[in-house]
């Protein structure tokens, strides 16, 4: 009888455990990169039942992954590069108006300055808009 108290007691105990501890299993299972944060948090504010609701919370979000963000800040280019697109897509060079090249570079070209201004904080958002508005018209 002893015997069957003691296991039973033991089968308890390690369910208990698995309960309460189920959060940072979950994160190591999932691969979160903040398991030991949940494992503290698990630990020592689980009893709580909210500290237990929130390492549950935390432990079955997605971590963040991060992005990969691509700035062209290539301000050089000729309109040459420009004719050899349009003519390697079948236009003739007759078709082809360089000055609306010209022009169109050169609002590239002011945009891009004006862009820079509004980073460095000489201009205002309201400012930006206004010229860009201007450069674009």
């Amino acid at each position: 009888m002893l015997e069957y108290i003691v296991g039973l007691s033991a089968i308890v105990i390690i369910i208990s455990l698995i309960s309460y501890f189920l959060p940072t299993i979950i994160a190591m299972l999932r691969g979160k990169s903040n398991t030991f944060a949940i494992l503290l948090l698990n630990l020592f504010l689980g009893w709580t039942f909210i500290g237990w609701i929130v390492a549950l919370i935390w432990s079955v979000t997605s971590d963040n992954k991060p992005q990969t963000i691509v700035v062209n800040n290539n301000s050089s280019i000729e309109p040459r590069n420009e004719f050899k697109a349009l003519s390697s897509q079948g236009m003739k060079p007759e078709q082809i108006d360089i000055t609306n090249l010209n022009s169109h570079q050169e609002k590239i070209h002011n945009l891009q300055k004006l862009k820079q201004l509004l980073d460095d904080g000489i201009l205002t958002q309201e400012e930006f808009i206004q010229q860009k508005n201007q450069i674009l018209a």
